[in-house]
């Protein structure tokens, strides 16, 4: 419900949402805010459209709340009235050998060009079931891209979704990381200042940040290879670590 969620971080959760009379008016800068949030997850060019017919209905600093409330509702019909077209048009850009069919080599094409939040399992599952047809053709694309709700933009910043088994992959980084963070943070102290040890702390504050987001596991397990590497190429290396000389 749009109207609800714009309503709500407008009022940032204070009750009662609404009040029992008319010409309430809020801050124009907490507005445009709550149209930054809400359309989030559109191109920025019909974000940029939004938040200037926004700035005109304003009064000064203020605006009035219920004509804003119906603004954001109508702007939102209009955007998610596109989407159809956008769909359409998505169809004929992947279906390179123009043949009206879109096999799976050119739906995973385009999942990766549009870098789609889906988790695999849901995007096998939306192929699936568009192959229920003889063929995957546009109309049939474009009803079950809209029941998965696939390249559409929805309420709020993107959130990438976890696939559930990506768990046991941050848990195996987790306990391989923390087998060997403690010499890690030992030779960066001996390597401090140097460019091997600037890199390599580079590296591992990424790594940590990358544990802790837990968002994508495959970059993940990568960074942390590249710290293993690393370390391993200085211990080996006697030329990377700076000689203490002796008293």
């Amino acid at each position: 419900n749009i109207f609800l969620a714009s309503l709500v971080k407008i009022q940032n959760g204070q009750m009662p949402l609404l009040v029992s009379h008319d010409g309430v008016n809020v801050e124009a800068a907490r507005a445009m805010k709550v149209i930054e949030y809400v359309f989030a997850q559109t191109p920025f060019i019909v974000k940029s459209k939004v938040l200037l017919a926004a700035e005109k209905k304003a009064s000064g600093k203020n605006i009035d709340l219920d004509q804003f409330l119906l603004f954001v509702v109508e702007e939102w019909k209009n955007e998610a009235g596109r989407a159809e077209e956008r769909l359409r048009a998505l169809f004929v850009a992947s279906d390179t050998d123009g043949d009206g069919n879109l096999d799976f080599n050119e739906f995973t094409s385009m999942v990766h060009h549009v870098n789609s939040n889906k988790g695999a399992r849901e995007l096998l599952r939306m192929y699936a079931e568009m192959t229920l047809n003889k063929q995957v053709e546009c109309n049939t694309f474009v009803r079950v891209c809209r029941k998965f709700r696939f390249f559409t933009f929805e309420v709020g910043p993107a959130v990438k979704r976890q696939d559930p088994s990506a768990k046991e992959v941050f848990d195996l980084i987790s306990e391989e990381w923390h087998k060997i963070e403690y010499v890690v943070m030992e030779l960066l102290v001996v390597l401090e200042g140097t460019p091997v040890g600037i890199r390599l702390e580079q590296m591992v504050v990424i790594l940590k940040k990358k544990i802790t987001e837990k968002l994508d596991p495959e970059e993940t397990w990568h960074m942390y290879r590249n710290v293993v590497a690393d370390f391993t190429s200085i211990i080996k290396s006697k030329s990377a670590v700076p000689a203490v000389e002796e008293p």
